[in-house]
């Protein structure tokens, strides 16, 4: 799965959001959310983070202390530029 796939599938539950943040481990693409109008992002405390798995498309929101949180967090997780639509 590409990161634009991964992009599209995590906005998916969130219509009025889109990606400002992005980074990725060998497991998964984990996006920040932020509000489409939103003058400055974050623009909220407690904003989305979804984790897109690489291998089966399967979508996790991390909340901190969760089991999804722990998995897709993982120690070699690397913040990369947001990539331009496709």
């Amino acid at each position: 799965m590409d990161i634009h796939e991964a992009m599209k599938l995590a906005v998916q539950d969130y219509p009025n959001m889109m990606v400002f943040g992005v980074a990725e481990n060998n497991m998964a693409w984990i996006f920040g959310l932020d509000f489409k109008d939103a003058d400055s992002h974050p623009s909220e405390v407690g904003l989305p983070s979804i984790a897109v798995d690489k291998h089966d498309g399967t979508r996790h929101l991390l909340t901190p202390g969760t089991e999804s949180f722990w998995k897709y967090r993982t120690k070699d997780t690397r913040p990369i530029p947001v990539p331009l639509a496709a």
